[in-house]
């Protein structure tokens, strides 16, 4: 490097160094100071070692913040996939309990309607069982008890009509067949030569005919019968006339 000899800035007097200088003030007490050319180079990449592992420090720092944030974004993936399985499993867990509650709901339907017909048949056999029930006591006192007083009228009623005509006998006998007529009864008396039925007639005697158009009538009636709704209380005890010779039993 090229020297010359010329006064020193500072003392006034000749110095050999170097014709470049760099001046600054200095940081700490604000005065000039004058540093030779190389040494401020070198200064100055010293300090850019520094600034450059300054950088590096703070990059190195900062991709330590990026991996632990990347790793509290793993962790909080990990975390968001765990809550979705388990959430993933509990709606399932609904969505299965939910049919079976509602399976459930619909076999308690189908049981209440089956109740409810069962009771509406229990019902209905129970309605059956009073009609069934008071219809038979119905039958029973009939049989037992009403029918044989009808039998005791119809039976006055016949004697009445074999005694002599009286007028006191008419009114009697008009009583008891008016009498028989509001409790739903019917005196069956055939005439003579009405056709012989043998669900209402019971022949206890027989006459011989000589015209074919009196076989199987009526010849005479000794009883009157009783008949109420189609049910034969008591059949009429006739007279039926019969071919001839078949007469050999007259009475039954």
């Amino acid at each position: 490097m090229n020297t010359k000899n010329r006064p020193d800035p500072i003392r006034g007097q000749p110095s050999s160094e170097p014709d470049t200088w760099f001046s600054w003030k200095s940081a700490d007490n604000g005065q000039a100071s004058r540093v030779a050319l190389p040494e401020f180079i070198s200064q100055c990449i010293t300090a850019a070692i520094r600034w450059v592992k300054g950088i590096s420090a703070h990059l190195d720092q900062q991709q330590g913040h990026h991996e632990k944030a990347e790793a509290i974004f793993i962790g909080f993936a990990e975390q968001l996939a765990r809550v979705e399985n388990i959430l993933t499993k509990s709606v399932d867990s609904i969505r299965s309990e939910q049919a079976r509650i509602s399976s459930r709901i619909n076999q308690l339907g189908d049981r209440l309607e089956t109740q409810s017909f069962n009771l509406e048949q229990i019902r209905t056999l129970a309605d059956s069982s009073i009609r069934k029930t008071e219809q038979l006591a119905d039958d029973f006192i009939s049989r037992h008890i009403t029918d044989a007083l009808f039998k005791e009228f119809t039976r006055l009623y016949a004697t009445l009509s074999h005694v002599e005509k009286s007028e006191e006998c008419k009114t009697l006998a008009e009583d008891i067949e008016r009498f028989l007529g509001d409790h739903g009864l019917i005196l069956i008396q055939p005439k003579l030569g009405d056709p012989f039925d043998p669900r209402q007639h019971h022949p206890i005697k027989r006459r011989d005919a000589e015209d074919n158009m009196l076989r199987g009538r009526i010849a005479r009636t000794f009883h009157p019968g009783l008949i109420r709704d189609q049910r034969i209380i008591q059949p009429a005890l006739v007279e039926v006339f019969t071919e001839p010779n078949q007469n050999s039993q007259k009475e039954a």
